[in-house]
């Protein structure tokens, strides 16, 4: 029998490599990219295996790598912003 943990590991890295090889194939491979669909992967991962009444260790560390990983797609979005906005600036 599977365990929820379990579960979503299988999700988030079934998840990872599909995206990965899919950009691969795609020819639109970017570290940006990837990061953004596996952090979309993640997310989804995260609500199909959530326990709403039991608080389980391991879904806190997920929610601290899904803070996480929402910083560094903020991160992406500044970043992609001011490479887009600077050359009107200066």
């Amino acid at each position: 029998m599977w365990t929820t943990r379990d579960q979503f590991l299988v999700l988030s890295m079934g998840w990872v490599c599909t995206a990965l090889l899919s950009l691969i194939a795609l020819d639109a491979f970017s570290y940006e990219l990837f990061f953004v669909c596996s952090l979309i992967g993640l997310l989804a991962a995260r609500e199909l295996t959530l326990t709403v009444y039991v608080g389980l260790t391991w879904q806190r560390h997920v929610y601290w790598l899904t803070v996480l990983g929402l910083a560094g797609f903020v991160f992406v979005l500044v970043r992609q912003f001011v490479a887009r906005v600077s050359p009107w600036l200066f």
